[in-house]
C-alpha cells in the first residue's frame, strides 16, 4: 500500500547540524588533549628515570600546569607526584636544578653535581623518549595494519577529467604511474604528489577481473597552484553502496517519527523526484532544511 506523508524540516534541522558540527569539535578537542597527555608523560617519565638511574633526588614530577587537581608524595624521596589544572604540558624538577650559594652537607645527588655527560643525558631522555615512543607506534601499525578503504572508484564526477575518460564504477585502481596503492589514502595521496602539471597514469583492475592502464591529460592544469581539492579535480571518489531506501529504524520524537512514517516503510519519491537508493534520500534531504517534504512510501 502506498501513502503520501509530509515531513517537516524545520529551523531545529539547522540546530541539529550545528549540534553536532560542535560535537565534532568537542570530540577533536578531547582526542587532542589526549594524545598531549601521553606525549607529555612519556617525556617526562624520560627524564624521570634516566635521572633516577643516575641518582639524582626527585623533588616534584608534574603533569600539566597551574593548580594541582591531584598531589600526593611518594617514595623514599617523597617526590610529590601532581597533575595540574592546565593538561597542556609538564615537567620534573630534580633537586640542585640550579646551583646553590652555599653548599649542603649531602649534594651527592644534586643535578648540578652529576657529571656533564650525566647531566645531558637526562635532558635528552625526555625527547628521545617521545622518538622511541613514534618508532614503537609505527612498529605496531605495520605488523598489525591499519584500516582503509579499498581503492575502488564510483561514478567520475560530471564534467571532471575522469569523466572524459576511461575510469568507470567498479575499479579497482592498482598503480598510479609507478607507484602501487592498496588504500583509497595512499591513492589521495599520490595523486596529490603528483599535482603539477603532468599527465598521470592508473593502472586499473575492471568489474570483469581485466587490467588496462588510464592516462590522464593534466598538463595545462597545475593541481596544486589551482586551490582546489587535487582528488577532486581529477573527478575521482570512493565507492559507495547504494542501499535500498527503507527506513531500518527512527528516531522518537524526530521529524520523521512525527509524520507518522514507520520501520520498512520504503521511501518512493520526495516530491517530483523518485528515489531509488538511500544515497539519493540523503542529498535531498541535505538539500532541503527549513522546507516540507511531500513523501511517497509504500
Amino acid at each position: 500500500m502506498m501513502s503520501l506523508r509530509q515531513i517537516d524540516l524545520p529551523g531545529y534541522w539547522h540546530l541539529g547540524v550545528v549540534l553536532d558540527n560542535n560535537m565534532e569539535i568537542l570530540n577533536k578537542i578531547f582526542w587532542f588533549l589526549i594524545a598531549i597527555g601521553v606525549l607529555v608523560i612519556i617525556h617526562e617519565l624520560g627524564h624521570y628515570s634516566v635521572g633516577k638511574l643516575l641518582k639524582v633526588k626527585v623533588l616534584r614530577f608534574s603533569i600539566g600546569f597551574g593548580k594541582p587537581i591531584f598531589s600526593k608524595k611518594l617514595g623514599k624521596d617523597n617526590t610529590l607526584w601532581s597533575i595540574g589544572a592546565i593538561p597542556l604540558g609538564g615537567y620534573v624538577d630534580f633537586s640542585g636544578m640550579r646551583p646553590p650559594k652555599s653548599e649542603t652537607t649531602d649534594t651527592s645527588r644534586e643535578f648540578y653535581k652529576k657529571p656533564i655527560l650525566s647531566r645531558a643525558a637526562i635532558v635528552i631522555a625526555g625527547p628521545l623518549a617521545n622518538f622511541l615512543l613514534a618508532v614503537l607506534l609505527y612498529w605496531g601499525i605495520f605488523v598489525m595494519g591499519s584500516p582503509g578503504i579499498k581503492p575502488i572508484i564510483d561514478d567520475p564526477l560530471p564534467e571532471s577529467f575522469a569523466s572524459k575518460s576511461e575510469l568507470y564504477r567498479g575499479d579497482i585502481v592498482l598503480k598510479v604511474n609507478e607507484s602501487e596503492v592498496n588504500s583509497w589514502s595512499e591513492l589521495r595521496w599520490k595523486i596529490i604528489q603528483n599535482g603539477f602539471n603532468q599527465d598521470i597514469r592508473f593502472l586499473v583492475k575492471g568489474a570483469e577481473g581485466k587490467t588496462r592502464e588510464v592516462k590522464i591529460d593534466l598538463k595545462e592544469v597545475g593541481l596544486v597552484d589551482s586551490g582546489s581539492d587535487p582528488v577532486k579535480l581529477v573527478g575521482i571518489q570512493p565507492f559507495q553502496v547504494d542501499l535500498p531506501p527503507d527506513i531500518g529504524g527512527l528516531v522518537e520524537g524526530g521529524t520523521a517519527y512525527k509524520a507518522g512514517m514507520l520501520v520498512g516503510d520504503r521511501i518512493l519519491e520526495v516530491g517530483d523526484s523518485q528515489i531509488f537508493s538511500w544515497k539519493h534520500l540523503v542529498q535531498i534531504i541535505k538539500q532541503s532544511p527549513g522546507q516540507a517534504l511531500a513523501i511517497k512510501v509504500d
